[in-house]
């Protein structure tokens, strides 16, 4: 059995991300992914031991990508709106930075992809703890409405993840929509 080298099961996921990204993921097959990657079909399976495996790895990877970001680039502030526009700006900073992964993360959120993939909740789910905390409570003091953080988060977060894709695309011109009213509008819908 060959040995597992880390930066080739990078490559793999990388070859994933985009052709996901490309082709939707009912376009992935591991003949077309190990092309891609540069390496025969047969050692694709050194690392992964399917297609779902590696699709879900793939996922997996690029939300972990994202958690870690987001986590690095959140520091508490003393109000919860404030907290919630300090999660907005670094949410579409990252989308800005690693737009593939944005874009991988958005389309796996709206793929009935996620409930076939063997995804613990954890797993499924965006685990934005520190913020969700903040949110929480903000509801507590009154400042934000009493809704679950989650919808709060899924609604900033597909809003966010969309604008960018949207300037990244010259569908939205950022200095007639700048990014400072798209966070507005949505700290708006959730303050109290």
């Amino acid at each position: 059995m060959k040995e597992k080298n880390e930066q080739r099961r990078q490559d793999i996921l990388d070859a994933t991300v985009q052709m996901i990204n490309a082709e939707g993921l009912g376009g992935i097959t591991m003949t077309k992914v190990a092309k891609k990657a540069a390496i025969s079909q047969s050692n694709i399976y050194i690392y992964f031991e399917n297609k779902e495996d590696l699709v879900k790895q793939a996922f997996l990877s690029r939300k972990q990508k994202m958690s870690d970001y987001l986590f690095a680039h959140f520091n508490a502030q003393v109000s919860a709106l404030d907290n919630l526009a300090l999660f907005a700006r670094a949410l579409y900073q990252f989308a800005a930075d690693n737009p593939e992964d944005a874009d991988l993360i958005q389309q796996f959120q709206a793929a009935p992809i996620m409930a076939t993939l063997d995804l613990s909740q954890d797993e499924a789910g965006m685990r934005f703890d520190d913020i969700v905390a903040a949110l929480d409570k903000g509801i507590e003091s009154g400042e934000i409405r009493s809704i679950d953080p989650r919808v709060i988060l899924a609604m900033g977060t597909n809003t966010l993840l969309s604008y960018e894709r949207m300037v990244r695309l010259h569908q939205v011109d950022p200095v007639t929509t700048p990014l400072s009213v798209v966070i507005e509008m949505i700290l708006t819908g959730c303050a109290n």
